[in-house]
């Protein structure tokens, strides 16, 4: 539907960073607005300057709160699910690495608590952590995978990465 342009304090909480604009370049603006009523959209359609016509639709802000509910929604069943695996790991594991030794290999971008919960884990296997090795950037650069495939085909004998 055609409305007429809303200025000031109310145009800013009418407006609320959820609207989405076309431009729509050729047809006049009663035939714009023909075609939007004949979809049934609500829309502020610009008077045309220079052949050009602006469509504000505000329907977007409906799509917006679906998306963020959804959201929403998605980070509770998210935080559901590490509650439980949080509460079910130790007793998973109880036992299940009895006098093992385990090196912890993590990557630069490794959050430390989650580093740190996996050690808690280890110990609740019955395993001692003997070692901690963090991969940097450069072993997941894929110009150095051939290096990569160096260390893999060394069978752990020693190799070094040049470069930093």
């Amino acid at each position: 539907m055609c409305r007429k342009p809303i200025r000031g304090d109310a145009a800013r909480v009418l407006m609320s960073g959820y609207y989405a604009n076309i431009t729509v370049q050729g047809p006049a603006r009663d035939d714009v607005v023909a075609f939007l009523k004949k979809l049934g959209v609500v829309a502020y359609v610009s008077p045309a300057v220079k052949g050009a016509t602006v469509v504000w639709h505000e329907d977007l802000a409906s799509q917006v709160a679906d998306l963020e509910n959804e959201r929403n929604a998605q980070a509770a069943r998210l935080a559901a699910a590490d509650s439980f695996a949080t509460s079910l790991g130790p007793v998973a594991v109880h036992g299940q690495l009895a006098q093992r030794t385990v090196v912890l290999v993590t990557t630069a971008d490794a959050n430390p608590a989650d580093r740190d919960a996996v050690k808690t884990l280890v110990a609740n296997a019955g395993a001692t952590v003997t070692g901690e090795l963090q991969l940097t950037e450069a072993f997941s650069d894929p110009r150095r995978a051939d290096q990569v495939d160096e260390l893999q085909h060394h069978g752990g004998q020693a190799v070094q990465m040049t470069g930093t």
